[in-house]
């Protein structure tokens, strides 16, 4: 996998501090690689998940980032507590992240496959079963992605 850029890195970095009040930002990142950075490096709690949205929604976005996503987003507690958004007590708003971007993954939205994430190495989903979830995951969502896994070597902050 190919690295950054300078020029790259500045603009993954900039889109972190400013995409809270402009989730537009994110249209401005140029590669797959940099939907990816931003995406993992975005912090949950910054009280909006709307620039996650507009990664999961890009065509750009290769499928391990959306799967990295899937899984940042916690989805077994969405299935092991809520059966559907309006039993969602706290996160509905990581609740529609963690939705839309699993019918996505089912559907095949993402052509590109080159970052590769393995849910049961970075998450351990073992030890789940149907008895305790209020609905069914899709088994593909467990397996891992292709591609070739990406070294957190930058030091973004958000």
């Amino acid at each position: 996998m190919e690295d950054l850029s300078a020029e790259a890195q500045e603009r993954v970095q900039y889109t972190l501090e400013n995409a809270f009040e402009n989730p537009d930002l994110v249209e401005q990142l140029e590669s797959p690689l940099e939907l990816h950075f931003f995406a993992v490096t975005w912090n949950w709690d910054n009280a909006t998940t709307e620039p996650l949205l507009r990664v999961i929604r890009d065509k750009r976005c290769d499928k391990g980032t959306a799967l990295h996503l899937y899984w940042m987003g916690d989805p077994i507690s969405f299935y092991e507590n809520a059966g559907s958004r309006e039993e969602v007590n706290n996160g509905v708003d990581v609740y529609d992240v963690v939705r839309e971007v699993e019918e996505k993954l089912v559907s095949n939205y993402y052509e590109n496959q080159n970052i590769k994430f393995d849910p049961r190495t970075a998450w351990t989903p073992g030890g789940i079963t149907s008895n305790c979830l209020k609905q069914e995951m899709p088994s593909s969502l467990l397996e891992a992605s292709l591609g070739v896994e990406v070294e957190d070597k930058y030091e973004f902050y958000n």
